[in-house]
């Protein structure tokens, strides 16, 4: 009767241990789970925020471009007219030197 006490007594100490110890590796496999899960989503960030600024800065460069080059557009126009009538203005002041030369 004492081996009977004492191999129930034995089983349900071994139990206890085995079920305390699968509840710790349960708990060390979530934390590695958790960490892992982690450090992939931040990476996965990572990688889409370097993508957005990416394309922010290519998008910022072009509509900096863009306005530069309508503004060159409006400055060479300005300065052709501007050019032009001073070279008309000229031409006639040379037509009326020559004219009252003649």
């Amino acid at each position: 009767a004492s081996l009977t006490v004492q191999r129930f007594f034995h089983a349900k100490r071994e139990r206890t241990r085995f079920l305390c110890l699968q509840a710790a590796a349960i708990s060390a496999q979530r934390l590695r789970r958790a960490a892992r899960a982690r450090r992939t989503f931040l990476k996965t960030r990572s990688a889409v925020v370097e993508v957005q600024r990416r394309l922010r800065g290519w998008s910022a460069r072009r509509s900096f471009v863009e306005v530069r080059n309508a503004a060159v557009m409006v400055q060479k126009y300005t300065r052709g007219g501007r050019e032009r009538r001073i070279f008309t203005a000229h031409r006639a002041a040379a037509i009326t030197v020559q004219r009252h030369l003649r």
